[in-house]
């Protein structure tokens, strides 16, 4: 017998069945091999209390001996009728014979009316176990008990003051816990604390995924591409070996205000390492323009790998269109070298991109939607790619691409790429960083 096992529905549903049938209280212990103290104590505190039964001359009981009562003209010595059957007999007030009705049964075991053939006749208060409400009442009280501040003052205080610099970072409180795990608090428990206003200088306002879900879009019907892309589509690109597509980049771009600048970004799908350029515009002649300050400022390495040419994904943008002269290499104009070579997603499915989409949640944190790309300067976008690396991430056991660099044997990569690794407590994902 396990005397620290808990009941489940299952045995409140025996316990309820056992009790309908008018079983002895050991009897249903043994059925389910618990201690006798915890049914009674279960069928106590879960059961359901009943309203009162109506008061009619059919299911009202008065005295203990109602069943059997024979007398007449208790009100009037000139009635014949017996009085159990006169809807205006007061028992209790009248009849030198009342003994008023207790069964006593809600008071010991069974604790309920189960099994009871006088329940819809009963004056008194009535309960009745029911399986289904017992259950919601044992795992309601078990969660009101795990609600409430399981920190003191002080505790509150110091957590406050590691957390609350880092929440207005703009790190989540995933991150924050996984990098500050002495609190012993989970990253819920974190975040209902901060909505609750309990921890000193951190608000809903400091919570990134704090926001407005907006209306849902209605479906869009699938565009035909501006140019022929066969054997560049996703098809063409999930046909490739899979070593080629784990090591592939994906590739996008970021608009700031129409009619301005833009943000040319790539994210390596192996190592989750963002990058990013700031060209003059989003035009085709723009995007070609990025992609060649990239490739003289990266080590050849980095353009042509292991395992040939790298490959890079994109979306359907028009900024894109001019696949030839992206792939073309520039380093040797006219020699037809190639320095990437270019797939597309499937209109509409930016999911088949996951990485570089997640790294551009990362960088909207800092320059939100609708901000203007023409004041930050290149040295603004690497001061943003190098904080946005060195967050941790959930799937590489919360450290940070840039942290993992040494075991993928790429350590030089920060230094290719111009970014540095910043450390944990001092990454800020919030427009503050550029000064914003």
């Amino acid at each position: 017998m396990d005397e620290r096992r808990r009941l489940n529905y299952g045995d409140r549903k025996v316990i309820e069945e056992r009790l309908d049938s008018g079983w002895k209280l050991a009897d249903i212990a043994d059925e389910l091999e618990c201690d006798p103290t915890a049914v009674s104590r279960e069928i106590k505190r879960n059961r359901m209390k009943l309203g009162e039964v109506a008061r009619s001359r059919f299911r009202i009981i008065r005295c203990q001996r109602f069943e059997s009562c024979e007398r007449r003209g208790v009100c009037n010595p000139k009635c014949k009728r017996r009085c159990r059957s006169c809807d205006a007999r007061r028992c209790e007030e009248e009849c030198p014979d009342y003994v008023e009705f207790d069964c006593g049964a809600t008071g010991r075991f069974p604790h309920a009316c189960n099994g009871c053939r006088l329940m819809n006749r009963c004056p008194k208060q009535r309960y009745a176990y029911r399986a289904r409400s017992a259950n919601k009442k044992a795992l309601r009280r078990a969660s009101e008990a795990r609600r409430g501040l399981d920190l003191g003052p002080e505790e509150l205080a110091a957590l406050a003051k590691v957390v609350a610099p880092l929440l207005a970072k703009g790190q989540s409180p995933r991150v924050v816990v996984a990098n500050h795990p002495e609190p012993g608090i989970s990253a819920s428990t974190l975040r209902r604390y901060v909505d609750e206003g309990v921890i000193e200088g951190a608000s809903n306002m400091a919570l990134p995924r704090k926001v407005r879900f907006k209306k849902r879009r209605r479906k869009r019907q699938a565009k035909s591409p501006r140019r022929d892309l066969a054997g560049r589509d996703h098809e063409a690109f999930c046909a490739l070996p899979e070593e080629v597509r784990g090591a592939c980049k994906e590739m996008d771009t970021v608009i700031g205000r129409p009619g301005g600048k833009c943000l040319l970004t790539f994210c390596m799908r192996d190592t989750d390492i963002f990058y990013a350029v700031l060209p003059e515009g989003k035009e085709a002649d723009s995007v070609v323009s990025g992609l060649d300050d990239v490739e003289m400022s990266a080590c050849d390495g980095l353009v042509v790998g292991e395992l040939g040419v790298m490959v890079a994904l994109t979306g359907n943008g028009g900024e894109f269109d001019r696949f030839e002269e992206m792939e073309r290499s520039c380093r040797a104009p006219g020699s037809g070298e190639k320095r990437i070579e270019v797939y597309y997603c499937d209109p509409y499915a930016s999911w088949q991109k996951p990485h570089i989409e997640n790294a551009h949640a990362l960088l909207r944190r800092v320059l939100p939607k609708g901000s203007s790309f023409d004041g930050p300067t290149q040295d603004d976008v690497s001061l943003v790619r190098s904080h946005v690396n060195s967050y941790p991430r959930e799937e590489l056991g919360w450290r940070s691409p840039s942290e993992m660099l040494p075991e993928w044997g790429q350590e030089n990569l920060p230094q290719a790429f111009g970014m540095r690794i910043v450390p944990r407590d001092e990454v800020n994902l919030t427009p503050s960083l550029i000064g914003r």
